[in-house]
């Protein structure tokens, strides 16, 4: 079997290199021929998947979700993808249960347990996890790199209440299958976890062929908190300005602001990926729809909304959100059997 691994060398002061050595030697050990990409400049990860993708029998993602995020945007065939959790969230990796140590996420990719898995596409991106748009998608945006990587998930907690504090929230419109709401921030959610453990979409099923969606619509100080310390113990579905849906089709955002001074689209799309790792933009397709810059489609002197898929900024609003149904398979441990996302 021939697997393609690929990994950043530089990221996190060189430690994703070495954990990608650990991997290829491992992996080399259980009869697999290897093929090794390094990234080394913004859209190599998704432009190294689309080569590799038709010379290989699986493609092994080393690093966060956004190394993932990167690779499953330059698939190009229908194979496998295993992973090796070497970023700071590691969200798709909690929610299957992978190992977190070299020997364990190799082991699990040389058993050969699969599970098939909706992907979520964003204006034409694929995401695994979820896109949100409102308040996490600008504390991303704003978030010191560094701050990140020293205090990790506690970085994000100070990051959202400074945005909370320096910017009012705006109500945008959410269009579910039809169905026409009002928002202040919002997570289509194709998986349960939303950034470690906090369950914002909780119902969420990534085989069931829908997406989830959570939308909030608070403003007040009071409203916000209540809602964010609910998160844990799944108490912010109960919150009177929750609405939690399932849908298809999702619009956030009136398709008339794309219209009021935008920009020429531009041929990528900025992600970040982990602490370390520079700012990386993601090589599209011709056929792909690809985002104007954002900052230039403000309408009327307003501040865009800006949207976030599995954890990086993408752009801002509007965003149409689809569901490809059953279009990955992934490496999962063999405890994993029945069940249909394990959890």
């Amino acid at each position: 079997m021939r697997v393609g691994v690929i990994h950043n060398p530089v990221a996190g002061g060189g430690h994703r290199a070495r954990v990608a050595t650990g991997v290829e030697q491992r992996l080399h050990a259980r009869g697999f021929d290897v093929i090794s990409g390094e990234t080394h400049r913004p859209g190599d990860a998704t432009r190294l998947a689309r080569q590799l993708s038709p010379e290989v029998d699986a493609l092994v993602a080393v690093g966060g979700d956004g190394t993932v995020n990167e690779t499953i945007n330059g698939l190009t065939e229908p194979i496998p993808l295993g992973i090796v959790p070497a970023g700071t969230a590691n969200v798709l990796a909690l929610e299957l249960h992978l190992p977190r140590d070299i020997e364990g996420a190799c082991r699990v990719i040389a058993e050969g347990k699969k599970r098939t898995l909706d992907l979520g596409r964003a204006n034409g991106r694929r995401f695994v996890l979820m896109a949100g748009a409102g308040l996490d998608a600008l504390t991303i945006r704003e978030l010191d790199p560094e701050a990140k990587r020293r205090f990790k998930h506690l970085a994000f907690v100070a990051g959202g209440l400074r945005s909370y504090h320096r910017h009012h929230a705006r109500r945008f419109p959410a269009v579910v299958d039809g169905e026409r709401h009002e928002a202040t921030f919002a997570v289509v959610g194709n998986s349960r976890f939303y950034g470690g453990r906090f369950g914002l979409t909780p119902k969420a099923d990534p085989a069931d062929g829908l997406l989830d969606v959570l939308l909030f619509d608070g403003e007040g100080t009071l409203s916000t908190v209540a809602f964010w310390l609910g998160t844990p113990l799944h108490q912010h579905l109960r919150h009177p300005r929750v609405t939690y849906l399932r849908g298809a089709e999702i619009l956030l955002g009136d398709p008339l602001e794309a219209t009021g001074g935008a920009a020429q689209p531009t041929d990528a799309v900025p992600i970040r990926d982990d602490p370390g790792e520079p700012r990386a933009s993601v090589e599209t397709r011709p056929d792909e729809p690809v985002e104007a810059d954002a900052d230039d489609r403000a309408v009327g002197g307003l501040e865009p909304v800006w949207y976030q898929t599995d954890g990086e900024v993408a752009g801002s609003l509007p965003v149409r959100l689809s569901v490809e149904p059953r279009a990955l398979e992934v490496f999962v441990p063999r405890a994993a059997r029945g069940r249909p996302f394990p959890g």
